[in-house]
């Protein structure tokens, strides 16, 4: 069984969705792409670096329950639109969501040493 992946880098793409579909260039979509990416990519870095308050969520007050859960919802949101446009298979596209991760993970490592909170490790 071979499979086979093809990357076009013609404007017309089409998403998960048949009715989602891009026609002519649009520089915008491809910016929002690298945005949201890159949104993804800080997110994802600042749960990580809080990864000891999210350890005694238990022990929290039901106002930062409430908050924690609406950031894992927009964390997740987040994560499934960015493999929605990654599916995508057109090349800008990607290399748009490829640009976003390396600016968010970028600015993330640039911001990490001036954290005082560490990711802390569990056996």
């Amino acid at each position: 069984m071979m499979m086979e992946m093809y990357l076009y880098w013609t404007a017309k793409c089409e998403f998960i969705f048949e009715s989602w579909r891009i026609y002519d260039d649009q520089p915008f979509l491809l910016f929002c792409g690298c945005f949201l990416s890159c949104l993804y990519a800080i997110i994802h870095i600042i749960y990580m670096l809080q990864g000891d308050k999210v350890q005694i969520f238990l022990k929290q007050y039901m106002s930062r329950r409430v908050g924690f859960s609406i950031y894992q919802f927009f964390l997740t949101l987040s994560s499934m639109i960015t493999m929605m446009l990654l599916m995508t298979m057109n090349g800008w596209v990607n290399l748009a969501v490829g640009i976003g991760y390396t600016i968010g993970y970028g600015i993330s490592q640039i911001t990490k040493s001036k954290s005082k909170y560490t990711q802390v490790d569990t056996i």
